[in-house]
C-alpha cells in the first residue's frame, strides 16, 4: 500500500498563524508529514517555510524572537489592526525561505 498524501491548509488570523508552528510540531511528533502545504496570510508564511523545509526548531526560534509590535500596528485613524506590514512579510520570505 502506498503512503497517503496529506495536504495541510493553514488559516489566517495574526497570532493564530504563529500557533500553526505548534500544529506542525504536533504532526511531526505523530510522524505525520504533509506533502502539500497551503495557507492564507500568517498561515501562508508558515506554510511557505514548512514547504521549503525550514526546520521546526528554526521556526520556533523565529517565533520566540517576535515582538508584539512586529505583529500588529494600528493605522493612523486607529480604526483597525493590520497584521504585519508588507515589508515585514517580504523580509521574512527573503531571509528565512528564499535565502536558505
Amino acid at each position: 500500500m502506498s503512503k497517503p498524501r496529506i495536504a495541510l491548509a493553514l488559516g489566517s488570523g495574526g497570532l493564530r498563524g504563529i500557533a500553526h508552528v505548534g500544529v506542525l510540531r504536533a504532526l511531526a511528533e505523530a510522524e505525520i508529514q504533509p506533502t502539500v502545504y497551503a495557507g492564507s496570510s500568517a498561515g501562508a508564511l508558515v506554510a511557505a517555510a514548512a514547504a521549503h523545509d525550514l526546520s521546526l526548531s528554526e521556526m520556533e526560534s523565529i517565533v520566540a524572537r517576535l515582538h508584539r509590535k512586529s505583529l500588529f500596528r494600528i493605522d493612523l485613524l486607529g480604526l483597525y489592526w493590520h497584521f504585519v506590514d508588507v515589508v515585514w512579510i517580504a523580509v521574512f520570505l527573503v531571509v528565512y525561505v528564499v535565502g536558505r
